[in-house]
């Protein structure tokens, strides 16, 4: 019967440890990507940004 206790106990901690694994990983992903579209946002405003001071200078 001790086995069995310590084989629960050993997947719990197994468990555990991919919840923390998947929670820290996808947390990078996360900040990952919100950089990416941040770079994204800013790169569409300055081309905005730039075409409307072409046009401008046509005017």
């Amino acid at each position: 019967m001790e086995h069995i206790n310590e084989i629960m106990m050993g997947v719990f901690v197994l468990l555990i440890a991919a919840h923390f694994g998947l929670h820290f990983y996808l947390k990078a992903v996360k900040k990952r990507q919100d950089k990416q579209r941040a770079q994204k946002k800013k790169d569409a405003a300055e081309t905005a940004a730039q075409e409307n001071e072409d046009d401008q200078a046509k005017n």
